[in-house]
């Protein structure tokens, strides 16, 4: 695995490094308005420049590398009513999405061992890794899949908060 750390605890604005050898790797960058996020691009050094990856959260559109696709083409909702299981369709490539206890998982059905790790903790830094098969195109997907869905559970946690006040 390769594995990369978040020099900032807030995942839509921050530098994430190498964890080798500690150079900037990939940058996310959120912009805003009045009515809360409305871009957030993941860009990464060269080669992987001529990609990046951008979520349109007002539009719910995910951008890798000038190809566009909503998150109605590219999610659904696995099992019952309380499986937190998404499935997350790519270039080919499907990756089941887990949240389990501080982190978020991905693996390919046909694999036995994740393509993917983001791990969260209150007291130390967010880390991701990738599986060395991973395409570079499709980290910059699971990124995206990761800032989305921890960003999603983390407004549907503040809505709760707010509603038990």
């Amino acid at each position: 695995m390769q594995h990369f750390t978040f020099a900032s605890k807030n995942m839509l604005n921050s530098v994430i490094q190498s964890d080798t050898d500690h150079t900037p790797y990939y940058t996310t960058h959120t912009t805003s308005g009045f009515r809360g996020r409305k871009v957030t691009t993941i860009t990464g050094p060269a080669p992987a420049q001529q990609i990046s990856g951008t979520i349109h959260w007002r539009t719910g559109i995910f951008d890798v590398g000038g190809v566009q696709r909503s998150t109605a083409e590219v999610k659904r909702k696995l099992g019952g009513l309380f499986d937190g299981d998404r499935e997350w369709k790519w270039s080919g490539h499907t990756y089941v999405v887990t949240s389990i206890g501080g982190q978020w998982v991905a693996t390919q059905p046909s694999h036995q061992t994740p393509s993917a790790v983001l791990r969260l903790s209150s007291d130390s830094p967010i880390t991701v890794s990738f599986a060395p098969d991973v395409a570079i195109e499709d980290t910059f997907f699971l990124l995206m899949i990761f800032i989305y869905s921890e960003t999603k559970e983390e407004d549907i946690r503040t809505k709760l908060e707010r509603r038990n006040c």
